[in-house]
């Protein structure tokens, strides 16, 4: 095993050090060509150098032959242009003009037909300055040099004898200032003569001189540049040949360990292959248990929804008609058994909604719903029911609301009242002496803080960690004698923490309770519509025809018995097509209209009368005692505008109605 790990570990190094010889051998070639590139580049600037030499000195031979010619022709016609021409090429062969723009050998030719001088372009560079741009030997220099020299030297006698044509002769410092007979004899002399001819060839042998040299330096630099391709071209075929030599090597290498290992890799293939088809097993036995869970669950959530509409209808009715007897019966003892029915009542449907809560949270379908709310009443209307309680076992109730907090915020109602019920109902059941305080303030950054504190019977360190687990309340005794279902605050827990939350919470056995909510919200100065006709009484403010559409007797006479004595009309229909019926014989404000009616239900219902136009602006409420589906979405899809679950009460109703009477009354 240890040679093995030796020879794997020998084996590696040696490839590694290939791999590394490999890399450095291209590393080479890219060089190698890179010189090669530069070499071509040199040689190409070579022939490009060379090109612009011969330009330069036909140039000056151009320039030499020009100034001949409009010498002689001035001579001959004594007409000023040739002489102006003259001037012109002398002055841009020294760079006292710009060149024109395509200054060739017969510019001057064009220019003489046109019957106009030069036109030169911005750019000034002399003869001179060329020559020395072009970076030539001292040789081709001199000769270059002796050739312009012998121009300017042309250049004497051909002013001299243009000078003779207007009589203008030197003094005796050399400056044309004598005035004598003109004498075109001399002048043409000077530009026709034997003499004049000898020194105009005393320019072109130095610039014949000069382009042979050009020529032998240019090959000969050439010659260099080509050699040194060759030689690099000797340097790329070997480091290329060495090149896939060695990757040939690594390539048998790598084969060599492919073929060595195909063994292996098919072992590794077939357990691979058994470990897919357990996989592909265990997916279609868990892609069952999901279907089979999915199945379970929403058997469940309907057997939850079954047994919350089955549960809450008779509720509706219990509860409904304690709250009438309560307010007709006299006799106290009676009224003292209506008002333990009814806690009984109501003790029942808190842990159905508690059940119905967690339920819904957990399945993902509750939904945080922000409105604007007046929060002192949201929070006062919470703390009342608890302050009732409290007073009855003799403990003091605090209430603290901070009155810098803004009147109106941007918050979800409903979680806010099931938060505090939640809370403060733990905090009162718990406590036999001393207080419970609740107090409401703002944090900085925008944070509510509400915090209910209790001097109750505390919760012991062990049992603390348990706190937000469904059913769970501490100690065992605590259910047999304090009742609940231990869902409080994990219903707490999860709605603050929907609503971007937290909870904290410390607590001692024997000294109480404190539980602080840190909650976001948002300011607003503009209340609600809903808040501004909210009222405290429960009398109907206004006169209107109202339909009741349920099937269930029962929660037909609850309604009509809760709305007796208001100044309503009212009217029951027992499904769609008696209310549809109904409404196109008679008037109607408001339809209660419950979801779930035979022949046409409530949904069907609504749609058939939003599509009628002389009935679409019925105001419709939507009454269900499904309290876990999606009963309130689907009633406002289809058009209703409001819903409320069974159980409802009197303050319920009368709130409603007074709601959407306003608009009713603002529209009308």
């Amino acid at each position: 095993m240890k040679n093995k790990f030796v020879e794997f570990n020998a084996n590696g190094l040696t490839y590694k050090l290939v791999c590394f010889f490999f890399l450095g051998l291209l590393s080479v070639v890219v060089f190698l060509s890179y010189l090669m590139y530069t070499n071509f580049n040199a040689i190409t600037k070579k022939q490009e150098n060379r090109h612009e030499s011969y330009l330069v000195a036909d140039l000056l031979r151009q320039s030499s032959d020009d100034l001949t010619r409009f010498s002689r022709l001035y001579i001959i016609t004594e007409d000023e242009r040739y002489e102006k021409m003259f001037w012109e090429v002398l002055n841009i062969q020294n760079g006292n003009l710009p060149f024109p723009e395509n200054y060739n050998r017969v510019y001057w030719d064009v220019v003489m037909t046109q019957n106009k001088t030069g036109d030169a372009n911005l750019k000034t560079q002399s003869l001179a300055a060329k020559i020395r741009d072009l970076g030539f030997t001292t040789e081709e220099l001199v000769k270059l040099k002796e050739a312009k020299l012998n121009s300017d030297n042309l250049v004497l006698t051909e002013e001299r004898a243009m000078n003779a044509v207007k009589g203008l002769y030197k003094d005796a410092a050399g400056d044309y200032t004598i005035i004598a007979k003109p004498n075109k004899e001399l002048a043409t002399e000077l530009v026709f003569g034997q003499q004049f001819h000898k020194e105009k060839a005393e320019i072109a042998g130095p610039i014949n001189d000069f382009f042979e040299m050009i020529d032998v330096r240019t090959k000969k630099d050439i010659e260099v540049a080509v050699n040194r391709e060759k030689f690099i071209l000797v340097l790329i075929f070997v480091f290329v040949t060495i090149t896939m030599l060695v990757l040939f090597y690594i390539l048998i290498v790598l084969m060599k360990k492919t073929f060595a290992n195909k063994a292996l890799i098919e072992k590794y293939n077939k357990r691979l292959r058994k470990d897919n088809e357990l996989l592909e097993k265990n997916k279609k036995e868990l892609s069952k248990a999901t279907d089979i869970a999915e199945l379970a669950n929403k058997a469940k959530s309907d057997f939850l929804a079954n047994m919350s509409h089955e549960i809450r209808t008779p509720m509706n009715g219990i509860l409904g008609f304690i709250e009438i007897l309560s307010e007709i019966e006299t006799d106290a003892e009676k009224k003292e058994y209506l008002d333990i029915i009814n806690t009984a009542s109501n003790n029942l449907l808190n842990i159905i909604n508690d059940i119905l809560h967690l339920s819904k949270i957990e399945s993902g379908s509750y939904s945080i719903q922000k409105d604007v709310v007046d929060l002192y009443n949201v929070v006062k209307k919470s703390s009342r029911l608890f302050e009732e309680q409290a007073k009855a076992k003799q403990v003091k109730f605090v209430f603290e609301f901070d009155n810098n907090l803004k009147k109106h915020v941007l918050l979800c109602e409903n979680s806010i009242l099931h938060i505090l019920n939640n809370v403060l109902s733990n905090a009162v059941k718990f406590t036999h002496n001393g207080f419970v305080k609740l107090s409401v303030k703002e944090l900085e950054g925008g944070i509510l803080e509400l915090v209910v504190e209790d001097t109750g019977i505390g919760i012991c360190e062990i049992k603390q960690k348990n706190l937000y687990n469904p059913f769970d309340q501490g100690e065992h005794f605590l259910t047999k004698k304090y009742g609940g279902t231990g869902l409080g605050l994990p219903i707490v827990k999860k709605l603050v923490d929907l609503m971007g939350g937290e909870v904290h919470y410390k607590s001692a056995v024997g000294e109480g309770t404190t539980v602080s909510i840190l909650l976001p919200f948002e300011d607003t100065s503009v209340p609600k519509i809903d808040e501004i006709i909210k009222a405290e009484n429960i009398e109907v403010e206004r006169n209107l025809r109202i339909v009741s559409a349920d099937d269930v007797e029962i929660n037909q006479k609850v309604l009509e018995k809760m709305l007796r004595g208001q100044f309503l009309e009212f009217k029951k229909v027992y499904n769609g097509n008696e209310l549809i019926a109904e409404l196109q014989k008679n008037h109607c404000d408001i339809v209660f209209m419950d979801i779930q009616m035979p022949e046409l239900n409530g949904i069907d219902t609504t749609k058939w009368i939003r599509n009628n136009s002389k009935l679409s602006s019925i105001v419709i409420i939507g009454v269900s005692a499904f309290a876990l589906g999606d009963d309130s979405q689907k009633a406002i899809d289809a058009g209703m505008d409001d819903y409320i679950t069974k159980p409802y009460n009197r303050r319920v109703l009368v709130n409603i109605i007074n709601k959407w009477g306003f608009k009713i009354f603002a529209a009308n």
